[in-house]
């Protein structure tokens, strides 16, 4: 299952790329389905790497008297190795797409930022130092939005398509809609 790429792709430079960014990384690990093992919220890991089954060592040494050892049984070293097999597969299933989403991550990012998340093991630790870099406060947020709706409100008809400002506003109201901006919180388009 491939991303679909067909989008630009956004490149996060700035905390104004922040939410876009980031909306856009969790959506690709929801589609992946690695979510739970990024978000910097859970703390749930992926399985670890699973381990053969001690195939051919007999099950008891040689006894001192001199009866032989006692080899495993077939069957249940089949059933064994079919279950390893099947998880060693889900493992490594987990770990490409875990890899992908990673990818993703550092292909989209300004390259300045690398050296921060570098030594970084995890994907989830990367993208908690990047959350805590860009991810800014609700009052900042709020002024942000705010200032790009006051400023969006502005049609100017001399330097502005209308159509190009009706989708600047409406991108502007609806995140302004989105953080519950008292100048468009009862406010109803006609």
């Amino acid at each position: 299952m491939s991303f679909n790429t067909t989008s630009p792709a956004i490149i996060l430079r700035s905390h104004r790329d922040w939410d876009l960014w980031y909306s856009r990384l969790q959506e690709l690990a929801e589609t992946l389905d690695v979510w739970e093992y990024i978000d910097p919220e859970s703390a749930i890991v992926p399985g670890q790497k699973p381990e053969p089954p001690a195939a051919l060592a007999p099950l008891v040494p040689e006894q001192d008297d001199g009866s032989p050892a006692t080899l495993p049984d077939p069957a249940a070293l089949t059933r064994d190795m079919t279950l390893y097999r099947a998880e060693l597969k889900e493992y490594r299933r987990t770990q490409d797409k875990i890899s992908q989403v990673r990818n993703h991550i550092t292909n989209t990012i300004q390259q300045s930022l690398l050296y921060h998340i570098i030594h970084q093991k995890s994907v989830r630790d990367k993208l908690k130092i990047l959350q805590a870099l860009f991810l800014p406060s609700k009052s900042i947020r709020d002024y942000q939005v705010r200032s790009i709706y006051n400023s969006a409100k502005v049609f100017y008809s001399r330097r502005e398509n209308i159509e190009d400002w009706a989708i600047t506003y409406l991108i502007a109201f609806d995140r302004a809609k989105q953080l519950n901006l008292l100048e468009v919180a009862d406010f109803r388009l006609y």
